[in-house]
């Protein structure tokens, strides 16, 4: 569950440049915040994404708010290149 998480946030960024709660929820049923945040998490650790890593606000408020960029290592993990 959690690989298909991190690929609905890389195309959610890529895309509209902001992750949605609700539109994760609608591709990944039964998807909760904690399952976002720890996708996020994982993204930011592995380089797949970057943004703000502070944490006066959660990874998915910051994520709504569009602070987190594709990199081009999330790119090519997108199209289906290596996975971590």
């Amino acid at each position: 569950m959690q690989h298909r998480v991190q690929f609905v946030v890389l195309l959610q960024l890529a895309e509209h440049g902001t992750v949605d709660h609700a539109t994760t929820l609608t591709i990944c049923p039964g998807t909760d915040r904690r399952d976002l945040e720890a996708a996020l998490g994982y993204l930011l650790d592995s380089r797949a994404i970057d943004g703000p890593t502070w944490r006066l606000s959660s990874f998915v408020e910051l994520a709504e708010a569009g602070q987190f960029r594709l990199t081009a290592q999330g790119q090519e993990w997108l199209d289906g290149g290596p996975t971590g």
